[in-house]
């Protein structure tokens, strides 16, 4: 009897390790349940994500760089502004500035910029939110958006409006849709798309530094004339002829700021000369530079603007090396009218009594 009660710790021990190993077993079979569930529940989210990871990786435009050199014209619109360039191989011009040549590479790379981009995601389709992106059609009331077309010569290629970006962003994103399209979409990439068609244009017309200039007289319609001179290139102030007696000049920076008239001059619109062919001119400014070339400077008004045509004079005997540059010159602006910058346009604007005052006794 003894022998059998010392037998009963025994029997429990091993009741209570395979009661263990029992609960380990089921807790292993649980573990390895939930793993699988777990595993299987990821598979799904990542089937289910497949489609939109593909599409968030797409281009806007798959097509477009094959395209490319199919590409004649291009056109940039906005409600107030519009460009519209013209492919003429192998340079581009600027169709509403009656031709004049275009920054080619800046046209070259608006087009790989669109072709480049890529879809972040899709956005509304309703047609009452696109005003909120920026994205109605331009011609209607509050249109804010910009319409790019790419067109080749079978037609369009691209017909893309550009809205907003979003305001939680600071890379380049746009929200954008197709023309004809009720679909929004938020893309990814750089769009350097002016409509002012002067900013697809080099504007830069000449810059003859001030040292080199002997003389600039600026003649009006029943006016005294104006005339500046240098008797050499060390001089830095200019003098002001024919002054009557009792008077002096101003100011001497007056005058040298007109002699600077040449000086870093560009443009803020352009036109072909064919439009002043019958006008009368208002005012003209001639320009005299030590090598005695002379750079005429003949204003003409077009509505309220005024208009600048450039004609270059050349002596006998000017060495190869300057003539070369100055016949460069008279190329690039014999075909074109100018509207200078305001700054410009004052220097040259001066009446005769503006720039004299009577000496005191």
């Amino acid at each position: 009897f003894c022998h059998c009660l010392s037998l009963v710790p025994a029997i429990d021990e091993q009741e209570n390790e395979g009661l263990a190993k029992s609960v380990m077993k089921n807790k292993a079979i649980l573990f390895l349940v939930s793993t699988c569930v777990l595993i299987g529940f990821a598979w799904k989210i990542s089937e289910d994500r497949i489609p939109q990871t593909e599409l968030a990786r797409a281009y806007f435009y798959p097509a477009l760089l094959d395209q490319s050199n199919d590409i004649t014209s291009l056109t940039i619109s906005q409600k107030k502004k519009s460009t519209r360039l013209s492919k003429q191989s192998p340079e581009w011009e600027v169709t509403n500035k009656d031709g004049f040549t275009a920054n080619s590479r800046q046209v070259r790379q608006l087009i790989l910029q669109i072709a480049d981009l890529r879809i972040v995601e899709p956005k509304t389709s309703l047609v009452s939110h696109h005003k909120k992106l920026g994205l109605q059609e331009i011609k209607t009331k509050g249109g804010s958006g910009t319409l790019i077309t790419l067109s080749s010569k079978d037609g369009n290629l691209v017909s893309l409006i550009v809205g907003k970006r979003p305001a939680s962003t600071l890379s380049s994103q746009h929200y954008v849709r197709r023309s004809g399209e009720d679909q929004t979409w938020l893309v990814q990439g750089k769009l350097d798309a002016p409509a002012d068609p002067i900013k697809w244009t080099d504007s830069s017309i000449m810059s003859i530094d001030t040292k080199n200039i002997e003389e600039v007289t600026i003649t009006r319609p029943e006016e005294t004339a104006i005339t500046i001179t240098k008797k050499n290139v060390k001089e830095e102030f200019f003098s002001l002829n024919e002054l009557p007696d009792g008077f002096r000049a101003k100011s001497e920076a007056t005058l040298s700021s007109i002699g600077a008239i040449l000086l870093n001059l560009r443009f803020n619109d352009v036109k072909s000369a064919n439009q002043v062919s019958n006008l009368k001119a208002s005012q003209e400014t001639t320009v005299r530079t030590f090598d005695q070339i002379t750079i005429r400077m003949v204003d003409y008004e077009i509505g309220e603007k005024l208009f600048t045509k450039f004609i270059f004079g050349f002596p006998a005997g000017l060495p190869k090396e300057i003539n070369a540059k100055f016949v460069k010159l008279a190329e690039k602006t014999s075909h074109w009218i100018y509207q200078i910058p305001g700054y410009k346009r004052r220097m040259i604007a001066r009446q005769f009594s503006d720039l004299i005052e009577k000496i005191s006794e």
